[in-house]
């Protein structure tokens, strides 16, 4: 009598797994479907740090450009350096992480807790409260925005690398892998053995500054 119920348990257990992975594989397609417009919607991601041989902070953050023109003095600034003309981006910023905006020169690429939100051109200087570095806005982020405006033109950082497109495919598979963390966590012993349910988952163009392009994804 002890063991009555045990089979039927065993299979309601492995029914729950699966429609629990179907579930997450469900879920991965709707959001590759929905992130993948996004992705090819016309927004470019940059790679802005110190220059190559003028390295002090070692640190980077994530420009998202869409605008035509700034994409390509943006690739010109890659491939010429200062020489393409204004080095400086100058760039609107919102606290919050928002998955796009990392250090890409750290280990790890740890995200920001500070994202762009606009782009107002690129120039050859800017006043002196926007200098900065992308740890110094990090220490804290609520003093900056409320001394600078939310803007950032760090002097000596530029442009140094395009990024590749987002892949929405890989996002998707991030958010699964996370939804099956997330039900490892949530599991509750219902009692020792094999009987245990399985978890649930539970300022314009060059230098103008007469413009701010905010971007789609803000």
């Amino acid at each position: 009598m002890i063991f009555v119920g045990v089979q039927p348990l065993r299979r309601t257990s492995r029914r729950l797994a699966a429609i629990s992975m179907l579930t997450r594989a469900t879920l991965a397609i709707i959001v590759a479907c929905a992130l993948a417009p996004s992705a090819r919607a016309g927004r470019i991601l940059f790679l802005v740090a110190e220059p190559e041989g003028s390295v002090t902070h070692g640190d980077s953050y994530v420009l998202p450009l869409e605008d035509p023109a700034d994409i390509e003095h943006a690739r010109a600034l890659v491939a010429l350096g200062p020489a393409a003309g204004p080095p400086i981006a100058v760039a609107a910023i919102a606290a919050g992480a928002d998955g796009v905006n990392r250090d890409l020169r750290a280990e790890g690429a740890p995200p920001w807790s500070w994202h762009v939100t606009g782009f107002d051109g690129f120039t050859d200087l800017t006043i002196e409260i926007l200098d900065g570095w992308p740890s110094f806005v990090e220490q804290d982020v609520d003093g900056w925005i409320a001394n600078t405006g939310g803007f950032v033109g760090f002097w000596s950082y530029t442009v140094v690398e395009e990024l590749p497109e987002a892949d929405a495919t890989g996002i998707a598979l991030a958010t699964v892998a996370g939804l099956g963390w997330f039900g490892r966590r949530s599991r509750r012993p219902e009692g020792p053995g094999p009987d245990r349910l399985p978890p649930f988952p539970s300022p314009g163009r060059s230098g103008t500054g007469d413009r701010l392009v905010p971007w789609s994804g803000s």
